[in-house]
């Protein structure tokens, strides 16, 4: 079965805003950074090849396999330019979730899902809260 990034992101998305909302911003961070994960693995498979056709990893150590994908290719654009800044998700970890309570603070999250928003923007992604 084919992954579907692209319904995971929005799916994820979702289910992060609807937990901030909750003011439960350790389970939403850990979502919003899958969101925006998912989105730029949906966005990048536009570029691969059978070869390499499936990204694995998490944020932000998949930054560098994408960035070497879109440059080998001669991309440029709104794309190369998020993957490219250091800043996007660099202080996130997927291992994070492990984290004692309050390790994402509500100001944390609002950066994390603003970011997010620009990995689904490139990836072409519509979501709805």
């Amino acid at each position: 079965m084919a992954r579907d990034y692209g319904q995971a992101a929005v799916r994820t998305y979702l289910d992060a805003e609807r937990l901030a909302h909750e003011g439960r911003h350790d389970c939403a961070g850990h979502l919003i950074g899958l969101a925006a994960e998912c989105s730029l693995k949906k966005a990048a498979g536009g570029f691969t090849s059978p070869k390499n056709a499936e990204i694995n990893g998490h944020l932000p150590q998949i930054k560098r396999e994408i960035r070497l994908i879109l440059q080998g290719r001669n991309v440029t654009g709104p794309f190369l330019q998020l993957v490219s800044q250091q800043e996007f998700f660099s202080d996130w970890h997927v291992n994070d979730r492990y984290e004692q309570d309050g390790h994402v603070t509500p100001d944390l999250y609002i950066r994390w899902r603003n970011q997010a928003k620009q990995a689904l923007s490139v990836a072409r992604l519509r979501y709805t809260t």
